[in-house]
């Protein structure tokens, strides 16, 4: 998890210097399956 979400802020910091949507897609995906994992583990602590 903790290495999705890097590479979503790098993802991010490109996209402030390219201006690419394709990166904004990528970001959300990766969010996506970040939150998957999240659920995922929290229902097993539970």
């Amino acid at each position: 998890i903790i290495s999705k979400t890097r590479t979503v802020v790098n993802i991010i910091i490109k996209y402030n210097i390219t201006k690419d949507k394709i990166l904004i897609d990528r970001v959300v995906n990766t969010l996506n399956d970040v939150k998957k994992e999240e659920i995922e583990i929290l229902s097993q602590l539970l």
